[in-house]
């Protein structure tokens, strides 16, 4: 059984409905006018297959990574890389945390790997800390960690996720950093260890194009690998033209804009707090968020119906290993859309 994610618009029931969906946490400024310009000019372009090897992305990635061409390898998402890591380097024994993105888990398990867990909790704030560190094994082949992580949206201090590579190093294992919504962060810069990989030869950090540049069906992402050798072996474990040329073309138009990233992070940050206050008014219990989404608890069983009522999706968090059906999550939109999910929200649970 696949994964559930948010997004949902096509199940029977909901595909009719014109819902304001916050389960999917896109971009509140939507796609821009530079990459609804490249769809446009691809639709013009004579036809061709796609550059199988991504040359042209590949370069601007390395560049506004600060890496080397060798160690970047384009994806179509973010999925495309988990899996194809797992499936390549077929690991044994694995280590999660856990709750998480559901995909490290759905990529693992498809390979025959052995997985284990280590929890964190409501009461500990989501926070993973050293304990994640020192659950780090000899015989995990592949350690997973996401950061900012999904759905808490909590982000670790460079110190510990430093610590899970290096504990990774000692240990032999590879460590597969989730950066996706980092680009989500207000200086996202000083978070990022994406500028130092290459002298962990062991770590392999995932980055999306979806969420940041509101092009979800538009499957595109990259790997950045320390290690070249690691790099070449995921190139060459991929079918043919797994990359759209659309889709270069959409990534190339992304990475030629200017500020956009920070513009999106600086608002959402100005909205986030907006929900927060409104979610302190009426009494929701929310964790805080680096990003753009929050996750909240509420006991109400029929929350999810009742926001579909209103015309409003909300994301369910009960599938995340360890969460339940009181757990969900919605994300920061524009302040239009925000105000009326505050609305509903009152009149439901006030």
């Amino acid at each position: 059984m696949r994964n559930s994610h948010g997004g949902d618009v096509y199940t029977a029931e909901l595909k009719d409905k014109k819902l304001l969906d916050f389960s999917v946490n896109l971009n509140p400024f939507g796609i821009a006018g530079e990459i609804k310009q490249a769809i446009r000019d691809f639709a013009d372009d004579t036809p061709a297959y796609p550059d199988d090897k991504c040359r042209m992305l590949t370069s601007a990635v390395a560049e506004k990574e600060g890496v080397g061409e060798e160690h970047i390898v384009i994806t179509a998402g973010a999925a495309d890389a988990i899996y194809r890591i797992a499936g390549r380097f077929m690991p044994k024994r694995a280590l999660l945390p856990s709750p998480t993105f559901t995909e490290y888990e759905g990529a693992l398990d498809q390979n025959g790997c052995f997985i284990e867990y280590k929890e964190t909790s409501a009461a500990e704030g989501f926070i993973f800390g050293h304990r994640f560190i020192d659950a780090i094994e000899k015989d995990h082949d592949i350690v997973f960690f996401c950061n900012p992580n999904n759905p808490t949206g909590l982000l670790e201090t460079n110190e510990t996720v430093l610590g899970i590579i290096d504990k990774c190093e000692e240990s032999g294992s590879r460590a597969v950093i989730d950066e996706c919504f980092m680009d989500f962060v207000e200086d996202s810069a000083s978070h990022t260890l994406a500028h130092d990989i290459t002298s962990h030869k062991n770590a392999l950090i995932l980055r999306s194009f979806t969420k940041m540049y509101s092009i979800p069906g538009i499957r595109l992402g990259y790997i950045i690998c320390g290690s070249a050798e690691d790099a070449l072996a995921l190139r060459e474990f991929n079918e043919p033209w797994a990359v759209s040329g659309i889709g270069q073309k959409c990534g190339l138009a992304a990475l030629g804009l200017s500020g956009y990233e920070e513009k999106t992070a600086a608002y959402v940050a100005t909205e986030r707090e907006k929900l927060y206050a409104a979610f302190r008014d009426i009494g929701i219990t929310y964790f805080p968020s680096s990003v753009n989404y929050i996750l909240f608890t509420c006991d109400d069983g029929m929350l999810f119906e009742k926001m579909l009522s209103h015309g409003i999706m909300i994301r369910k968090c009960g599938n995340y290993r360890g969460l339940d059906d009181t757990y969900f999550r919605v994300a920061v939109k524009s302040e239009e859309d925000n105000e009326k999910l505050i609305s509903a929200f009152r009149e439901i649970l006030s």
